[in-house]
């Protein structure tokens, strides 16, 4: 008789110096699972999910999730940030303008942290990778998205 359930999980990218066994893989049921399917779907998880030490406005969560779907789509990578880099984006954006004593966070936050937040989560693909840094290329692509945005939107956040 059980009493416990083992969930396990894993990224097929990423592994040791030896594949698992097929005796230890006969042993687990296998899912795969993808990014959120939509936009939305993902603002869902991060408003469940993020704690906030300020409330980050859902107009600029969704922006975020936005940004982060153009990164996924983005063909300049070959690692694209998860659903924890949004996460991790809208939190720490929120960590910030509480440390600046703001009320809620805005735009000039998520600038602030960007670097520290997804730098470390993307890879560039291999033609790319000696031109640029991680750092310059978020900085450039955070920087036509929300210029884009201010256009279609006639205003800011």
């Amino acid at each position: 008789e059980t009493d416990f359930i083992f969930i396990g999980t894993m990224n097929p990218g990423d592994r040791a110096t030896e594949d698992l066994s097929d005796v230890f893989m006969d042993r687990f049921d296998c899912i795969q699972m993808g990014y959120p399917a939509s936009a939305k779907v993902e603002q869902e998880i991060v408003k469940m999910r993020a704690a906030q030490l300020v409330p980050v406005p859902e107009a600029l969560v969704g922006e975020i999730v936005l940004f982060i779907h153009a990164l996924r789509k983005n063909k300049k990578l070959e690692k694209v940030p998860s659903v924890r880099a949004t996460l991790g984006l809208v939190e720490r954006a929120g960590a910030r303008a509480h440390l600046e004593g703001k009320k809620e966070a805005d735009i000039r936050d998520v600038e602030a942290v960007l670097v520290s937040v997804l730098a470390h989560r993307i890879r560039l693909k291999p033609s790319l990778d000696y031109v640029k840094s991680n750092e310059g290329f978020v900085r450039e692509e955070f920087a036509a998205f929300f210029d884009q945005y201010l256009k279609t939107k006639g205003g800011g956040l």
